[in-house]
């Protein structure tokens, strides 16, 4: 199981909006049917993602496209704390 932040909620939401506006509903669809696929597939292989401790403790990110997952394991599963565009200083976001 995984479970996304209030802040990766609102991540996904504006990834979505921005997608559709840009390229069109079924891009947009598409796109984010792909990113929740990787979600349940890191959920089974949370060490995929590489650490990246130094943003915040424990913090594993994973790549996707143009955008950097950040998620930390969980007893549940994983904890999804960002999704952010690469070219972003993801420092500043978790700040």
């Amino acid at each position: 199981m995984y479970k996304l932040s209030n802040r990766a909620v609102e991540d996904f939401e504006s990834i979505y909006e921005y997608t559709w506006r840009k390229f069109g509903y079924q891009q947009a669809d598409k796109y984010t049917a792909e990113m929740e696929q990787l979600f349940l597939l890191l959920e089974k292989n949370p060490l995929m993602g590489r650490n990246n401790s130094e943003i915040k403790e424990y913090t594993r990110q994973y790549n996707h496209r143009q955008h950097a997952i950040f998620y930390q394991n969980a007893d549940y599963g994983i904890f999804i704390i960002r999704i952010l565009h690469q070219q972003m200083n993801s420092m500043l976001h978790f700040s």
